[in-house]
């Protein structure tokens, strides 16, 4: 049997405090999003308003409404780009909630005691020939530079694996 690390050990409620930070985090930028959209909503109404005003009067009043103008459309500007940062934001929330979610489904995986000979799909009783055969097999699936682009976690998990099954083939050697 092989022993699970103690370094990928996180308690539960600590996996749920964090999740629940980043749901609320996403749901107060979803909320702050909204709020932004209506204030959009609004100054484009101004703007209208204000280039209609802008054709009716004096040469002044046109400068002063232009003036005027610019900066709402500038903050209009200012409330989109803000809006785009956080939705990316809120994107990335919920891809690192979806990746939380996955790095501990794997944890619990490997936090088991793992039976080799279930691994193997076979029992103590096989040859040592179809031990061999289904050891490297298994070496070659779990063998780091298989999982290369699957995070630095999934990388150690392999290479615990990989470690622990050299060990095992050198009783058949």
């Amino acid at each position: 049997m092989i022993e699970s690390n103690k370094q990928y050990n996180i308690s539960n409620q600590e996996y749920s405090i964090k999740v629940k930070i980043l749901e609320q985090t996403n749901t107060i930028l979803k909320n702050k999003i909204n709020e932004l959209q209506n204030d959009i909503k609004d100054l484009k109404t101004i703007i209208k308003e204000l280039q209609y005003e802008k054709n009716t009067h004096t040469n002044f009043q046109t400068i002063m409404r232009d003036e005027v103008l610019n900066t709402l459309e500038q903050q209009r500007n200012d409330f989109e780009n803000e809006n785009k940062l956080l939705k990316s934001k809120i994107l990335l929330l919920e891809q690192i909630i979806k990746d939380k979610k996955f790095v501990n489904q794997r944890k619990k995986i490997y936090k088991q005691k793992i039976d080799i000979w279930d691994m193997l799909n076979l029992n103590s009783s096989a040859s040592k020939i179809k031990i061999k055969q289904n050891l490297n097999n298994l070496l070659k699936q779990y063998h780091p530079d298989k999982v290369i682009n699957s995070g630095q976690l999934l990388q150690k998990i392999a290479n615990d694996i990989t470690k622990q099954l050299l060990e095992f083939k050198k009783l058949f050697t």
